[in-house]
């Protein structure tokens, strides 16, 4: 928290025994790159690892969907260890792709 505001957020689901998800990770765009990001996501591996998890899940837009903050936001998970999984398309023209990270 910064002058009463929240900076970063991130929610972690365990609905496999072996695979933890990423279910929200963010950080307010005014507090991008000094490291809060790898920050959260340090101590959520540390847990997954805790609870017996073998690896992290994250979806995330796909670079088919052209946007640049989404860019952005895959660089991040690339340069923490995940890798594309699979690409879908749950709606006509809504790229999303899963990613995943050894733990």
């Amino acid at each position: 928290m910064l002058d009463g505001r929240y900076l970063r957020l991130i929610a972690l689901e365990y609905h496999f025994g072996v695979t933890c998800n990423i279910w929200w990770l963010g950080v307010s765009q005014s507090a991008h790159r000094p490291g809060l990001g790898r920050a959260l996501m340090e101590p959520a591996m540390e847990q997954a690892r805790a609870r017996g998890c073998e690896r992290l899940a994250v979806e995330t837009m796909s670079p088919r969907a052209d946007s640049p903050e989404y860019d952005l936001t895959r660089h991040f998970y690339e340069t923490m260890g995940f890798v594309p999984f699979i690409e879908f398309e749950p709606e006509h023209g809504d790229y999303m792709t899963w990613m995943l990270r050894d733990l």
